[in-house]
């Protein structure tokens, strides 16, 4: 019984993978739309802080990859890392005659670190051509890592969904794709175009 399973199991694999590989592994990368965070001003009594992205780099790379399912659904893991960096003023809230002014005493640029790990269970749309163009879903699972004034080492986790549409180009012993994403967690939405070669 044991062995009827495991042949079972073979054949339908074998079944919607004909012509096709059943997994493969490549490299994505591309163009955020979006800074990693927006400016925020804070005040606790005469304490103020204010932070804001500077000039990151625009761009986000990473390892991804492909479990190509029954029915022309296909799973794809991504792990985007993306580096960033954000401007921290802190200063005193004074006031004379009145009249309210900001003196910023330390200044701070912090080199942080944003990774996504979406999950994104994909369909592709029937084609006669060499393009496939697909659709897909899922969730999305994000790590900022950074250090704050005085060096220390803050890291936060959230959790959103993500849903994008693209097109295949497959081409002997490669697979390229483009595609358009949209993210939304609690921080805020993002936008992004990624390009990926599959092996």
């Amino acid at each position: 019984m044991r062995r009827l399973v495991i042949i079972g199991l073979l054949c339908s694999v074998a079944a919607f993978g004909a012509g096709d590989r059943v997994w493969s592994v490549g490299v994505i990368g591309g163009v955020p739309f979006n800074d990693v965070g927006t400016a925020q001003i804070n005040v606790t009594g005469s304490f103020v802080s204010f932070t804001a992205p500077s000039d990151s780099p625009r761009y986000t790379v990473g390892p991804a990859l492909r479990i190509n399912l029954p029915a022309r659904f296909r799973l794809e893991a991504d792990a985007l890392y993306r580096p960033y960096s954000w401007f921290e003023f802190v200063g005193f809230n004074s006031s004379v005659a009145n009249v309210h002014s900001v003196v910023y005493s330390v200044a701070n640029v912090n080199i942080s670190a944003q990774w996504r790990f979406p999950v994104v269970l994909q369909y592709r749309l029937p084609s006669r051509h060499r393009f496939t163009p697909f659709v897909g879903a899922g969730p999305s699972f994000q790590h900022l890592s950074g250090s704050s004034t005085g060096g220390t080492l803050e890291h936060l986790n959230s959790t959103g969904v993500v849903a994008g549409g693209g097109a295949d180009l497959k081409i002997p012993h490669l697979r390229l794709s483009a595609e358009l994403r949209y993210t939304h967690v609690a921080a805020g939405n993002s936008g992004e175009l990624l390009v990926g070669v599959h092996f």
